[in-house]
């Protein structure tokens, strides 16, 4: 029987951790554990867990660490280190496992199919646990188009974060993309992009509950997200040419609306591609950006540059000193950068490099090995890269 290690991420959830907890206790599933990853809470989470324990955690199953508020992302890498199962589970500290016999049945299925991850259905539930709606997964599909349709949807994720990984996968995979970088789980786009072996079940996975304090559902959520979407979309831009781009997209975007998304079309549908650089990132780019803000992106000075630097696409070389005297974000950290873009709050450093992409450049100078690093970094951030070349002075 191999082993599921549980990563629960949690801010003050102290009102619906109990209950995420019994979720696993009743798992008729027993070779699992919990790590419990508290970031930073100021309620009293800390004092249910422990009451937790000592009422329900015989086999000392559960771990409990604590950090400094860093974000969920930062929690999971954090709670990476006390693994020590043969799979990985992400349980949110206000989800719920779908049922009791839940771990039976997704490892039944990873022993069946051997695949590298598995994902399924999710239960959407309210506030009082009830289920109000079915989020039905697509099917996966292991074939050389799906980066070009993940074009095609902008970045945005097609097939959800919620899934059981095999850890080695998880490690070497998922770490250096969906934590480090906040894109996809199921491609890698630190190289020429390469998409996973996953299998899509007909059951649900997990009972994922809505409510206006969910992280999509404000401003800072809303601005991270598209962070991610937009890292993952600059870097197809690289790699794929869509031909009549809008209208491709509006095929895919069609066979995907309810009523007929019941008919499955979207596991037929091939787009025309073609292996190569697109030429007109900045249009598709600014249709992304204007879907989410409208005009108003042009208060976001992030976006703002962003676009500038696209529009203009200049051969400038810039020269950036003392990067290891700055703080240097990834897209793990994109809701500290979003405090401190939204208050106006980063250090002069950004501003300025704000005012660069605004007049555009495509080479980055830097001192040392260890600043280029630190710049590729930065660019990959930025959403940028790889669009810029990093030379050492």
């Amino acid at each position: 029987m191999k082993k599921i290690s549980v990563l629960t991420p949690t801010y003050n959830d102290s009102e619906s951790i109990e209950e995420t907890l019994m979720s696993l206790i009743n798992q008729t599933y027993t070779n699992w554990e919990s790590i419990i990853i508290d970031d930073g809470s100021t309620d009293n989470t800390k004092s249910i867990i422990e009451n937790f324990k000592n009422k329900y955690d015989k086999d000392n199953k559960i771990n409990y660490i604590y950090q400094d508020n860093a974000d969920q992302l930062n929690a999971i890498l954090n709670g990476l280190s006390s693994v020590s199962g043969d799979y990985i589970f992400v349980l949110h500290s206000d989800d719920l496992l779908p049922n009791n016999n839940f771990f039976e049945q997704i490892t039944s299925s990873m022993e069946e199919y051997n695949c590298d991850a598995i994902i399924g259905d999710l239960q959407i539930i309210n506030n009082d646990s009830k289920v109000v709606n079915y989020w039905k997964a697509l099917k996966y599909r292991n074939k050389k188009c799906i980066p070009a349709i993940l074009l095609l949807n902008q970045g945005a994720n097609i097939y959800g974060d919620v899934a059981l990984w095999k850890k080695d996968i998880y490690i070497n995979q998922v770490k250096n993309n969906y934590l480090s970088w906040n894109t996809p789980f199921w491609i890698d786009l630190q190289n020429k992009p390469k998409i996973l072996n996953v299998k899509t079940m007909d059951f649900p996975i997990l009972k994922y509950r809505i409510h206006e304090s969910n992280y999509i559902n404000n401003n800072i959520g809303k601005f991270n997200v598209l962070n991610g979407e937009l890292r993952a979309l600059t870097i197809l831009l690289n790699y794929y040419k869509i031909p009549l781009y809008n209208f491709q997209k509006f095929i895919w975007n069609f066979i995907r609306i309810k009523g007929i998304r019941k008919l499955s079309l979207s596991k037929y549908f091939v787009p025309f591609y073609l292996d190569m650089e697109t030429s007109n990132k900045y249009k598709i780019l600014k249709n992304k950006i204007k879907k989410v803000y409208g005009k108003s992106y042009k208060e976001n000075i992030f976006l703002n540059s962003l676009l500038e630097f696209y529009k203009i696409n200049s051969d400038r070389t810039i020269e950036l000193k003392n990067l290891r005297s700055e703080k240097i974000f990834l897209g793990k950290d994109i809701r500290s950068f979003t405090k401190k873009l939204f208050n106006n709050d980063l250090s002069d450093f950004y501003y300025k490099l704000f005012e660069e992409m605004q007049k555009g450049f495509r080479t980055i100078s830097v001192v040392s090995e260890a600043e280029k690093d630190l710049a590729i970094n930065l660019a990959k951030f930025l959403c940028i890269y790889p669009y810029v070349k990093i030379v050492v002075k």
